[in-house]
């Protein structure tokens, strides 16, 4: 057997059991592994040049009241202290929570239609070189702010727009990783990251400003069908 298991139960099995029923959560599961996703992406610059390998060192998701949901993630060729022949990408995914709790609505007794279709979500990827990375300052100001960990308060009667937000930061020692509601505050934290949502927002609006390249290749641990057959029950 590939993996020996062992325990205090007279029979351990390996399952790989359907997510509930409930098909909202289900697309919550499928978003979920597309955000978490790709985990390493290559670029050719060049018909013919050498792939560069990319992993994600940066990811912000942000939860706006069960309506939509925003996720970026940068990716770069080195963690920490960037120089001009490092370069970047940055992915978003944006998420329309609201436009399918309608569809899941409207095509309630349809479950065979429902299992079959996707989440509303869209994916863009903008390759960036380093004389490009306006990203980098914000970064390392992040940086700055969440080196030593994320300390959160208690949250006053402040309304906020999001209701969660997770952020990722992988350094060369390891990774800082935090997810909070908004009845914690964080204020510092918070103001930058929606200064670099703002920023990241803007460039990818001006995408088409930016030199084509050749190639993204989009590296998964699981193909994104397989995983979604899994979550709905597709796949036994």
């Amino acid at each position: 057997m590939y993996l020996s298991e062992k325990g205090n139960a007279r029979v351990i099995t390996n399952v790989c059991f359907p997510t509930t029923k409930i098909m909202m959560l289900r697309y919550e599961s499928i978003v979920e592994v597309c955000m978490n996703e790709p985990v390493n992406i290559f670029i050719t610059k060049k018909e013919n040049e050498e792939k560069l390998f990319c992993e994600p060192i940066y990811k912000i998701i942000v939860e706006f009241h069960g309506l939509y949901t925003k996720c970026y993630t940068l990716y770069s060729d080195k963690r920490e202290h960037f120089g001009k022949k490092n370069c970047f990408l940055l992915r978003r995914i944006m998420w329309d929570c609201e436009k399918d709790k309608e569809h899941v609505q409207s095509l309630n007794t349809e479950k065979e239609k429902m299992l079959s279709l996707w989440p509303t979500m869209k994916a863009e990827n903008l390759f960036m070189p380093y004389e490009q990375a306006q990203i980098v300052k914000e970064l390392k100001k992040m940086d700055k702010l969440i080196n030593k960990g994320i300390p959160s308060n208690i949250c006053s009667k402040k309304k906020n727009d999001w209701t969660n937000i997770e952020l990722r930061r992988r350094f060369n020692w390891g990774e800082t990783r935090s997810c909070w509601d908004c009845t914690r505050q964080i204020q510092q934290v918070e103001d930058l990251i929606f200064e670099t949502v703002n920023l990241y927002d803007d460039m990818l609006h001006k995408i088409q400003e930016n030199e084509s390249i050749e190639k993204i290749e989009l590296d998964y641990m699981v193909p994104l069908e397989i995983q979604k057959g899994f979550i709905c029950g597709e796949i036994e």
